[in-house]
């Protein structure tokens, strides 16, 4: 499938329910292409690709043996850089957590996870997600 990233979250969840795109193929395809683009819109604190792919193919494999979650599964999804992630380094923006990774993800990121949502990475934010909005750029709308 083209232009999966101008696709809505409804049609990939579609589309993947029905085995016409496979999670690993989507969160590929969108790794390229925030690799390709990040330095411009600086959208990503962390990009972590081993890990969505690793996701990407356990969520895949689950569903071919029929083990469909719901409408999250196989999506990926960034995650702002102040919530916490097991296995990710989150910075909150913040030189003094700049190597920290944490042993436990937050209860949101928990509830992600178990609806089977794909986690590429940490989203830019500003320091603590207090004041002026961070450098990210609009892809649509630089």
């Amino acid at each position: 499938m083209e232009n999966l990233h101008s696709m809505s979250v409804n049609d990939l969840s579609e589309a993947i329910r029905t085995m016409n795109l496979s999670p690993t193929e989507l969160v590929s395809q969108l790794l390229d292409r925030s690799e390709r683009f990040n330095n411009r819109l600086q959208v990503w604190q962390t990009l972590d690709k081993d890990i969505a792919l690793m996701q990407a193919a356990i969520r895949e494999k689950e569903m071919v043996k029929g083990n469909y979650i719901g409408p999250l599964d196989g999506i990926p999804i960034g995650i702002k850089d102040i919530y916490f992630t097991k296995d990710i380094k989150t910075t909150c923006g913040s030189p003094i957590f700049e190597h920290f990774t944490p042993s436990y993800d937050a209860v949101t990121v928990e509830t992600l996870k178990r609806n089977g949502s794909v986690i590429m990475g940490k989203t830019v934010t500003t320091q603590f997600a207090c004041g002026d909005p961070p450098l990210t750029k609009n892809p649509w709308n630089l």
